[in-house]
């Protein structure tokens, strides 16, 4: 009897991965949230790589804590590693602007040198440097589907079992991928 709605996480990592793919990028590393989250989005960017016959490769995936400390963190162990990446998918926005500050202490370009894209299209995105390529999360959406759930269980209108909504998420093409 319970309602969700949530955002197709999976599709949207996908999409970022296939651009990242599709604008010839082969190393693609991961920063990823903590465990026992963002799985939706590590499987879209694992599916996107096997789709793309890349393989996976564990090194190329870290660990970040969802802050943008933890992405300049997990980006400067990414750009150590004997073979860097040539992009780097972030599980979340702020990890993709620490991974993009982290970028320029090394002296790298973004995008020239490692395209980075986020997820979710928080507002700071488009005031980074450069404007972060992203997925965005569709927040309003997500919220007025939750509201409109508990509206028709409140009122009687809805007395059966639990719904799932799952809302798209779509890319958004700016210039750091």
């Amino acid at each position: 009897r319970v309602d969700l709605v949530a955002p197709d996480d999976e599709v949207g990592s996908h999409a970022a991965v296939r651009h990242l793919v599709e604008r010839g990028s082969r190393r693609i590393a991961i920063i990823e949230g903590p465990h026992a989250s963002g799985s939706g989005r590590d499987a879209g960017y694992r599916r996107a790589l096997e789709e793309s016959g890349i393989p996976v490769d564990p090194e190329l995936m870290v660990r970040g804590d969802w802050t943008r400390p933890g992405g300049r963190k997990a980006m400067h162990a990414l750009m150590a590693l004997a073979a860097r990446p040539d992009a780097v998918f972030c599980a979340n926005d702020l990890l993709a602007i620490g991974a993009i500050d982290a970028a320029h202490e090394l002296g790298l370009d973004v995008p020239g040198d490692v395209a980075i894209v986020g997820f979710d299209d928080v507002d700071a995105a488009t005031i980074v440097n450069p404007p972060l390529t992203t997925v965005r999360n569709p927040a309003y959406e997500t919220g007025y589907a939750a509201g409109e759930l508990l509206l028709s269980r409140i009122t009687g209108s809805w007395t059966g079992e639990g719904r799932t909504v799952v809302l798209d998420c779509t890319l958004v093409v700016r210039a750091s991928a």
